[in-house]
């Protein structure tokens, strides 16, 4: 389909054929901004758990943040393409709550990580308004106690299973368990006994720019232009030139070696 310059753009939409797509993929988002409004805390995180691989408290707690700062900046209708954006200071099982109820994605150019080590994180309307949301201190204190009523000796079952990586297989699943039942049981906590939540004054970020792609002269991969480096006059990627990189990972970001895996 060619479309010549100065014609309606409104006429590129209507001639693209949507014929056997499902309507709902035209908003893949609406049940969980329904969800959100209704301030369905159930089904918003057994939608997290789809993403997140299992339920605990911290992925339940991301979902009761993100539903409280999305209805508090009045925008249920992020659709990734950057009107709504969030800055996430951790990347641990809240992160993950945040990113099912804001729609905020690390794919989506909509979610910028910072490395403060914070379970808090601030949801940005394009035009300036901002609300930080941040867990209370007292927060582990009330999730300790409640999985202690649960389970006597949680604190120790979650150590040998999670912290040192020792645990039987049916002691995982009894972890499973234990996270299941308190997160449920986590919401009916009040809020405000949970999160502190402030309006703020932040710029808004740039949208993302768009690079070009190059084609690697050793490996033949393709590689971001930011991301290609000089080497003996070729263009080449990271690996290939063995020039250094950050990774994030559960310990946060670091900074590693590129190994070459071909020549």
């Amino acid at each position: 389909m060619n479309i010549r310059d100065g014609e309606v753009r409104g006429r590129e939409i209507r001639d693209i054929d949507l014929a056997g797509i499902p309507e709902m993929m035209q908003n893949p988002r609406l049940s969980i901004q329904e969800m959100v409004q209704k301030q369905d805390l159930r089904g918003l995180i057994q939608k997290a758990a789809e993403l997140h691989g299992h339920l605990c408290s911290f992925v339940t707690m991301g979902v009761i943040a993100g539903c409280l700062a999305v209805r508090k900046l009045g925008e249920e209708s992020a659709d990734g393409m950057e009107k709504v954006t969030c800055i996430i200071e951790c990347n641990n099982c809240f992160s993950d709550g945040i990113q099912i109820t804001t729609g905020c994605t690390f794919g989506n150019n909509a979610l910028i990580y910072r490395d403060l080590g914070k379970n808090a994180f601030t949801l940005i309307k394009r035009e300036g308004k901002a609300f930080r949301v941040c867990v209370r201190p007292e927060v582990r204190e009330i999730l300790d106690a409640m999985q202690e009523k649960i389970y006597p000796g949680s604190q120790e079952l979650f150590d040998k299973v999670v912290t040192k990586r020792r645990g039987t297989p049916e002691e995982g699943e009894l972890l499973k368990k234990l996270f299941l039942r308190g997160s449920y049981d986590l919401l009916t906590i009040p809020q405000e006994e949970l999160l502190t939540i402030h309006e703020v004054q932040v710029d808004s970020e740039k949208y993302a720019p768009i690079f070009r792609s190059y084609t690697c002269a050793l490996c033949g991969e393709k590689v971001m232009e930011t991301r290609g480096r000089v080497w003996d006059e070729k263009i080449v990627c990271i690996p290939c030139s063995q020039d250094s990189f950050f990774q994030l990972d559960g310990a946060g970001i670091s900074q590693k070696r590129g190994v070459r895996s071909c020549c």
